[in-house]
């Protein structure tokens, strides 16, 4: 019997029972009394909850006994359930296609019932907490309108694959006010296939993921098919790979579905949805490549790559994802701190795994986050955790041994790693949750074609710095290592060098950090090689992370930067046109009169006088200020031979006419262009790494509300200077927004847009990164406003004012409660 038909002939004895009884059974005393009845006249118990269940009072997965249907047949006269149903034969054979569907919405309803909690559960969903992926929704549509039949979410353990399926049946599938909620959603969680199998009795649709019949398909989907209505059949199946243990066994499911996808082809309502790890993807591979049809029938899905890692479909978290996270965790100062003292960690908790394990541990952080306490946290926690935590370490020290001694540095052969040592057990593991990942390299000249990797660099270059400071006590000896061992492998030498650094900040070994620089001196030739573009690779990581390091380690960073200061390579590095305006507040004031002390020149003067100036005018400290330009002015202008310090000495004028609501004389823009026209007869500028003298400029006039004058120097940097080679570089796009921003108050508003809407800016330099990011910020609000995109206005204005409290800089706090009020 159809099970269609069954299910009317179910309603048929319901109402006949009910006509026997007398009355309708709606309540638990109907249910006792018709239990009495019932024994009265067939000598047959039925309990009240198998009543209930009869007459849906209660839901259950289950469909009726046999006995409890031989019970109601023999109540109502018949000698039992076959009977009864010879008896009465439903009116028609066909059912209605509302009929067909409903009953088939109530099949995979109960099934979905039972899967959606465990994957909540298993996947600690909180539908106001969690990150919405913004990928996600574009994956779905694309899907859908693809004509494809089948896809597969392929990812490490913790990346979110159950979240993601949660994130489209909330968006989806939410009754009324769904797109799809019409159509048929039967989602089963693997883990639990068996379970759910056991409850859901004489389900085709389960039977043919086991074992595959084509005769039974083709009747399970006929009525579907064949119907007027467009509705979707969506079959998920979450963690695919977890309904098997056994990869034989598995490989004979996937198998099944290859074959429900190929017979479905045609059938554009039909989609299956499958998640599953990337060391389990071969199975499919191995069908898929042997068939050209099912290849055609994925969608997103690369079954080419030797590489499991790369056939990742899911993508990293991005900053704003994150971002948003912590908003929802209302823990926006958090996301400010890792950007302003640790942004390399974006490297780390982009990854969702990480991310979670982030998250999870947010309380203790209220007393002070430290990156080098986290990921120590982390490696413990989630690297070297049971199950086989200490075969993980002996696993992990082999491959870090194996990557010091050999040419290559962070990749190693599976056979290589595994032999000797009994940690098979430990290496899957490490390869399930995304530690380690394999892949197949047919140009192996040793025969070694499987290697093993590290997924995130960030954790090995971690791990094996660590390895190498326990192997390698002495600090020149370590340096000449470095430099040696890892120079055909530059991008991971100069990782080394970062986390160096970072250890030595947080463990306080400042003296350590002065032999860096002092073996950096050494190593260079002249101190000429600093100038923006030419500044070697090697001393730009180092000054990277001392940069980020001094903003974190106050206490080391009151013994370092007045020794710095003396040396002219820290000069050079941390005060003059590299000086680290997003720390700008907190530096030590030792530092600025050590620098005074050694530098000598109109140069060195006019730098230390800005800084303090600057400092004082971005913390409202106009006595300072005053007091500062006072010496400015003393300085003559014709003895500045920098570009950065002829910029600083026009820029404090402008700043400093704004305190005082001053204007600055036409005499003023023709000293600047002459000082451009100086500095290009001497030598051309870089501006990798600082902005360019007349862009500075601009970028103080901008500060100053001074839209003339930003006009004015506008038209003569396109008519005189050739910046071409730098249009796409942040420094550029930023003058372009000051342009336009400029035009846009000036009466301008239609050229003012135009410009705006190709100005894309990328990342500044790291030590003036945030400080930018304030300023490109206050001049993207303007338009906002203009276009009156209130609510994005409001929203950068609280993520500046957030930032600028955070880095102390009261001027930026100022303007925008000003802002506030205008909006």
């Amino acid at each position: 019997m159809h099970k269609t038909e069954e299910k009317l002939i179910l309603e048929t004895l319901r109402e006949e029972v009910e006509g026997r009884f007398g009355r309708r059974i709606e309540h638990s005393k109907d249910c006792r009394l018709l239990s009495e009845r019932i024994f009265e006249g067939t000598n047959r118990q039925l309990s009240i909850s198998t009543i209930k269940r009869f007459f849906d009072l209660i839901s259950s997965p289950f469909n009726p006994s046999k006995y409890t249907l031989d019970t109601f047949a023999l109540y109502v006269g018949f000698d039992n359930w076959n009977s009864y149903t010879e008896a009465k034969p439903p009116e028609g054979n066909e059912v209605s296609e509302g009929e067909c569907c409903k009953n088939w919405k109530d099949k995979f309803h109960s099934i979905s019932e039972s899967s959606i909690p465990a994957i909540k559960y298993k996947s600690r969903y909180n539908p106001g907490r969690f990150i919405h992926r913004t990928f996600a929704e574009r994956y779905f549509e694309d899907f859908i309108h693809s004509g494809k039949t089948a896809t597969v979410l392929v990812a490490p353990k913790g990346y979110g694959k159950s979240v993601i399926l949660l994130q489209w049946l909330d968006t989806y599938f939410p009754g009324k006010n769904g797109r799809y909620n019409d159509d048929l959603v039967c989602i089963i969680d693997g883990g639990m296939f068996f379970g759910i199998y056991g409850h859901s009795q004489n389900n085709e649709v389960l039977d043919q993921l086991l074992d595959f019949d084509i005769k039974k398909n083709q009747k399970i989907f006929s009525d579907l098919d064949n119907s007027n209505q467009k509705d979707y059949y969506f079959l998920i199946i979450d963690d695919v790979d977890k309904v098997y243990p056994v990869r034989e066994k598995l490989y004979q499911i996937v198998g099944n579905i290859m074959q429900l996808i190929l017979i479905n082809k045609s059938n554009t309502w039909f989609k299956i949805i499958l998640t599953c790890k990337p060391e389990n993807l071969e199975i499919f591979t191995s069908l898929v490549l042997q068939n050209p049809l099912l290849e055609e029938s994925f969608y997103n899905v690369d079954f080419h790559n030797g590489n499991y890692f790369d056939a990742i479909n899911i993508p990293l978290f991005s900053r704003d994802e994150i971002k948003n996270a912590l908003d929802n965790y209302e823990n926006a100062l958090l996301f400010n701190l890792i950007s302003l003292q640790y942004p390399h960690l974006f490297k780390v908790i982009s990854n969702p795994l990480y991310f979670s394990f982030f998250i999870e541990n947010e309380n203790s952080y209220a007393k002070g986050f430290y990156e080098l306490d986290f990921i120590n946290q982390l490696v413990q926690q989630i690297i070297y955790s049971p199950p086989f935590a200490e075969e993980k370490q002996v696993l992990i020290k082999k491959f870090l041994k194996l990557c010091i001694t050999q040419k290559d540095k962070s990749i190693v052969g599976k056979g290589n790693l595994l032999e000797e040592i009994n940690c098979r057990l430990a290496y899957q593991e490490l390869i399930k949750t995304g530690i380690l990942y394999e892949y197949f390299d047919p140009f192996e000249s040793h025969g070694i074609y499987l290697k093993v990797s590290f997924a995130s660099n960030y954790i090995f270059e971690y791990l094996l710095v660590k390895d190498l400071l326990k192997t390698i006590t002495d600090d020149t000896t370590l340096l000449s290592h470095l430099f040696s061992e890892y120079k055909h492998d530059i991008s991971l030498q100069y990782a080394l060098l970062g986390w160096i650094v970072k250890i030595a900040f947080h463990e306080g070994n400042t003296e350590f950090l002065k032999q860096v620089h002092h073996f950096m001196e050494r190593q260079l030739n002249t101190i000429d090689e600093l100038n923006g573009e030419t500044m070697p690779g090697s001393l730009r990581t180092i000054q990277d992370a001392f940069i980020h390091c001094l903003r974190s380690n106050s206490n080391s960073s009151e013994i370092l930067m007045p020794w710095l200061a003396k040396s002219r390579l820290g000069r050079t590095l941390y005060f003059e046109e590299f000086f680290d305006m997003d720390n700008l507040m907190f530096f030590p004031e030792e530092s600025l009169n050590t620098f005074a002390r050694y530098s000598n020149t109109a140069d060195g003067e006019m730098v230390i006088r800005f800084l303090r100036f600057i400092k004082g005018f971005y913390s409202l400290d106009y006595e300072t200020c005053s007091l500062e330009f006072e010496g400015i002015k003393g300085i003559d202008f014709s003895s500045l031979y920098k570009p950065y310090s002829l910029g600083y000495y026009f820029a404090s004028y402008y700043l400093y006419a704004t305190i005082n609501n001053n204007r600055i004389n036409n005499e003023m823009l023709d000293m600047i262009i002459s000082g451009s026209h100086r500095i290009r007869q001497k030598h051309p500028q870089n501006y990798r790494f600082v902005p360019p003298f007349e862009l500075f400029i601009i970028y103080n006039m901008n500060t100053c509300d001074l839209f003339e004058e930003v006009h004015v120097i506008a038209e003569y940097i396109e008519k005189n200077v050739n910046f071409t080679q730098m249009n796409s570089s942040c420094f550029y796009q930023f003058f372009k927004l000051c342009q336009a921003r400029s035009l846009l108050n000036s009466g301008e508003p239609k050229q003012a847009l135009e410009l705006f809407r190709h100005i894309e800016i990328g990342v500044f330099p790291a030590h003036i990164r945030h400080f930018m990011e304030l300023n490109v910020n206050l001049a993207q609000i303007d338009f906002f406003n203009y276009q009156r995109e209130t609510s994005r206005a409001f929203r950068l204005l609280y993520e500046t004012r957030t930032l600028a409290k955070q880095m102390g800089y009261r001027f930026f706090v100022q303007k925008t409660s000003e802002l506030e009020l205008k909006l």
